[in-house]
């Protein structure tokens, strides 16, 4: 690791796989220190947390801030169109919304909002808002892991966000429509965003445990027709619709049915440009082979860099993450210039000293 990093880690835990990501951001540049990938040896909170503890430790990774993903039953988006208004009223009346979809006697919720558009709308300016909704068992749950590890909260988000978050270092992502279908384990997920901004969500499983990944990737292509039907139907005059695939391995099969069932052939997730491999040394060539299955963490360091977004940690414990200053080392790579700039400070330096000298020599005669 180089001396004197900062950042943060990003954290996935998979129904069957722990993924861990070092990452720091600098401006647009998201450089990559480290990273690692474990099976589960056991699936329950407790051993979770000692296996997560431990790689922690190995890594000597415990005194940076953490991003984690919060999922599971009673985890919910809601997308909410209100008049346009100021930030601060527009915080009250989202929490009178979501006192209002909780009712007397549910279970306690954390939840949190950002505005995701701004339209006209004939005569009416719209703000939409997007929330998302934990059981505060759930995040409670998650501070109680990272505890366990000695590491300290600085972002709680959903999966499908921490995608989100991960587009804007996917080559390819662009303007239109896109799908984001993303499989791992026993679980995926299906995305739409249209101009970067969040537009559907679909969460699918694995409906048998005997037939695993081939029943996972049969509602993948499922959920894949249905949207592709939907926006045929809905923007008939719209260009067509584009899948990124991501995830765990499997990604040809997946293209293959893809292109059978639907037409479309997805294309497999790249790191863009404005991810820094040259940290990771020789390893930098792994983590590009794996980029796809690192998604949902390298989201979560980007997206723990926002000033402003969902996070569901309590802010009471909240660990802030700032955003390191930008310095353009590009002239290191150039040696005119790397040349110029020295004559330019040893000449400086001589300046003053001369100057220095010729003081002395003044206060001397005197």
């Amino acid at each position: 690791m180089p001396f004197g990093t900062s950042g943060v880690l990003g954290i996935e835990l998979g129904s069957d796989q722990l993924r861990v990501i070092h990452g720091a951001l600098s401006g647009s540049l998201l450089s990559i220190y480290d990273f690692a990938a474990e099976e589960i040896l056991i699936s329950n909170p407790e051993n979770a947390a000692q296996q997560l503890g431990a790689l922690v430790e190995r890594k000597k990774l415990s005194s940076y801030p953490a991003a984690l993903t919060v999922s599971g039953p009673g985890v919910v988006h809601r997308l909410l169109d209100f008049p346009s208004m100021p930030l601060s009223e527009l915080a009250l009346v989202v929490e009178r919304e979501m006192h209002l979809v909780g009712g007397a006697g549910a279970e306690e919720v954390a939840f949190d909002w950002e505005v995701i558009e701004e339209k006209d709308s004939g005569n009416l300016k719209e703000m939409r808002v997007l929330v998302a909704i934990a059981p505060q068992s759930q995040v409670r749950a998650a501070q109680e892991l990272l505890a366990q590890g000695r590491l300290k909260p600085a972002l709680f988000t959903t999966p499908p966000i921490s995608l989100l978050r991960s587009l804007r270092f996917v080559q390819g992502e662009g303007k239109g429509l896109q799908a984001v279908l993303c499989v791992a384990g026993q679980q995926g997920y299906l995305l739409g965003v249209k101009d970067g901004a969040w537009n559907f969500y679909r969460e699918f499983s694995s409906r048998s445990s005997e037939r695993g990944r081939e029943s996972l990737l049969e509602e993948a292509v499922r959920e894949a027709n249905r949207v592709l039907l939907y926006h045929r139907q809905r923007y008939r005059e719209g260009g067509e619709i584009g899948f990124l695939i991501s995830g765990e391995k499997g990604f040809e099969e997946l293209q293959i049915r893809l292109q059978r069932e639907t037409g479309i052939q997805g294309e497999v997730v790249r790191p863009a440009p404005e991810i820094d491999l040259a940290p990771l040394g020789e390893r930098g060539n792994v983590f590009r082979d794996l980029f796809p299955s690192f998604l949902i963490p390298l989201g979560l360091v980007a997206a723990a860099y926002l000033p402003a977004g969902i996070n569901l940690v309590p802010k009471a414990v909240r660990k802030a993450v700032r955003s390191r200053p930008s310095i353009d080392w590009s002239f290191v790579h150039r040696p005119a210039l790397g040349l110029i700039l020295l004559i330019i400070f040893l000449g400086v330096h001589l300046v003053l000293v001369y100057t220095e000298r010729r003081y002395q020599r003044l206060l001397e005669n005197r």
